[in-house]
This record gives structure tokens, C-alpha cells and sequence, in this order.
């Protein structure tokens, strides 16, 4: 089989895609880690009224909540970028790892519960992609 020049823009740009849809997925699982992280220190939302309002203040204020919204906005114009070269029904099951992923970051960063159970079901995920990457 030979290359031509077109073929090899046209593998280049699909590398790219998968490219960015793998950058989607991490920048997803930092934010999510980082929002996670945050939210922890903050603790649960006051119930009495006159503290909501200052509660969100000091979260909106706060540069590492910042960092969070803004791996997920790049991780959503990576997710664009993908989207112009490849179809919703072959990238959107890769997001699948997102949930993976968070499971065992969020295992280790914040000792996460783990079971079997899970571990089972993120298996059938993991099996769900590769089945779906292949169709």
C-alpha cells in the first residue's frame, strides 16, 4: 500500500482527534479531582440563609475552584476540536474512562471506598469501550 499526502493528513488529523479526546478525558478528571478537593475544605452548604450567600462568595473567590472551571472549558474546547473530525458515536464512548479514572484517583487522592462490586463494574466499562471502539 502506498501513502500518499492526502492519506497521511487524513491519519494525522484522526491521531489528532483521539488526541484531544484523551486531553477531554484528563483535563475532566483533573477538574473533577480539584472541584472535589475544594469542595471538601469548604464543607457542606449552611442551612441557615443569612450564610449561603457568603459561603458561595468565598467559593466563587477562590483560585483553585478557578483552576477547576477552567481545565473543564479547556478540556471542553479540546472536546470540540475532536468533535470536528471524528463522529459523537465513535469518541463518546471513550468518556467512559472518565469514570474509571475518577475511580481510582479519587481512591487514592480521597480514600475513596473501592469494592469489588465497582472494580466489576468498571471492568464491564472498560469492556463496553473497547466493543464499542471496534463497531
Amino acid at each position: 500500500m502506498y501513502w500518499t499526502s492526502q492519506s497521511l493528513k487524513e491519519s494525522k488529523s484522526k491521531n489528532m482527534s483521539y488526541i484531544y479526546v484523551f486531553l477531554t478525558i484528563l483535563l475532566n478528571v483533573i477538574s473533577q479531582l480539584i472541584l472535589k478537593w475544594q469542595a471538601l475544605k469548604f464543607g457542606p452548604i449552611p442551612t441557615q440563609k443569612d450564610q449561603i450567600l457568603p459561603y458561595f462568595c468565598v467559593i466563587a473567590l477562590n483560585p483553585w475552584m478557578w483552576l477547576g472551571f477552567m481545565f473543564t472549558c479547556i478540556g471542553a474546547v479540546c472536546w470540540i476540536l475532536a468533535m470536528t473530525r471524528l463522529s459523537l458515536n465513535v469518541a463518546y464512548p471513550y468518556m467512559g474512562l472518565c469514570f474509571v479514572l475518577i475511580m481510582f484517583t479519587s481512591r487514592y487522592f480521597f480514600n475513596d471506598s473501592l469494592s469489588w462490586l465497582r472494580i466489576l463494574g468498571l471492568g464491564l466499562i472498560v469492556l463496553g469501550i473497547f466493543v464499542a471502539s471496534k463497531g
